[in-house]
C-alpha cells in the first residue's frame, strides 16, 4: 500500500493530467508507462506484463491508475512532444483502446513506452529500452565489465516487469 504522502501525489498528478497524456511511474531501475484516458472514464488502465523471457506474451487490458501506480510516484511526460506531431486526445485514446487484448510484448522492441508513445505520436520508441541495448552493447565490449555486467542483469530482471498500461479514471 502505498504511503499517504504518495497517494496524495498520485491525486494530484490525476487532477492535473489531461486526456492523452502520457503517464509515467517511475519503479526504481526502469518505469512502467501508460495513456490517460480522461476523467469521462468508467473503467481503469491496459497492462501488459512480461514473464521470465523478453519475448514472453503480455496483454493491454483495462486497469485503475491507483492500482497502476502501486506504491510509485506517477508523473506526466510528454517529453518528446518537441520532437514528434501529437495526436488530438481523442486520437491518442482511440489508439489505446484499439489496442486492448494485443498479446506481443517484448522488453526491448514493444513494452509499455514502445505502446504509449505509439499512442500519442505514432512511432512507437522507447528511451528506457534504448538505454538498455547501451548498457547490454557495452557489457558486452568490455572486458572488465563485472560491475556494468551486473548492472545490465539488474534492469533486465526489472524491466521484465514492465507492463503497457492505459489510465482512465474510475
Amino acid at each position: 500500500m502505498p504511503s499517504s504522502d504518495t497517494h496524495r501525489h498520485n491525486q494530484n498528478v490525476l487532477y492535473n493530467l489531461t486526456k492523452g497524456d502520457l503517464v509515467e511511474f517511475p519503479r526504481g531501475t526502469y518505469s512502467h508507462w501508460g495513456i490517460y484516458a480522461g476523467p469521462m472514464a468508467v473503467s481503469g488502465a491496459a497492462h501488459a506484463k512480461a514473464g521470465g523471457s523478453r519475448q514472453t506474451k503480455g496483454e493491454i487490458r483495462d486497469e485503475d491508475f491507483f492500482a497502476v501506480a502501486e506504491d510509485s510516484k506517477a508523473m506526466k511526460n510528454n517529453q518528446l512532444d518537441h520532437k514528434y506531431r501529437v495526436y488530438t486526445p481523442d486520437e491518442i485514446v482511440r489508439r489505446a483502446m484499439s489496442e486492448i487484448g494485443r498479446t506481443d510484448y517484448d522488453l526491448f522492441t514493444n513494452n509499455c513506452e514502445h505502446f504509449a508513445t505509439w499512442c500519442r505520436y505514432g512511432i512507437a520508441i522507447s528511451l528506457q529500452a534504448m538505454k538498455g541495448a547501451e548498457v547490454v552493447e557495452t557489457a558486452d565490449t568490455v572486458t572488465t565489465g563485472f560491475t556494468v555486467f551486473a548492472g545490465v542483469v539488474g534492469f533486465v530482471a526489472a524491466a521484465a516487469g514492465i507492463g503497457v498500461t492505459l489510465l482512465k479514471l474510475l
